[in-house]
């Protein structure tokens, strides 16, 4: 003898005032206008810099020259966007683009 139930058809309920006020609001189009640039091609790294500096000064012997690693190539890079980023600005200016 089979005790289980049958299955049934799960009907979803009607939506509730505050629900269909929701759901309307998400499918209207935004009337902000969309951010022009998101993305940064030249991040400033000075701030992950200063961490890492403050945790080479707190970590134990056997990771210090991990961190010093780390941040020396971390500072390496930093310089070099840097100077990138200075020679867009200034290619930009003689070819009259605006970054």
């Amino acid at each position: 003898m089979n005790t289980r139930p049958k299955p049934t058809r799960s009907r979803k309920a009607p939506l509730s005032r505050v629900e269909q006020t929701q759901a309307e609001l998400l499918a209207t189009p935004s009337r902000k206008p969309a951010k022009t640039q998101t993305f940064s091609p030249y991040p400033d790294l000075s701030i992950a810099i200063s961490m890492l500096e403050r945790r080479q000064q707190t970590a134990p012997e056997d990771r210090k020259a991990l961190v010093s690693k780390w941040l020396e190539t971390l500072s390496k890079t930093h310089t070099e966007m840097q100077k990138l980023h200075q020679l867009e600005t200034l290619a930009n200016r003689f070819t009259g683009k605006k970054s």
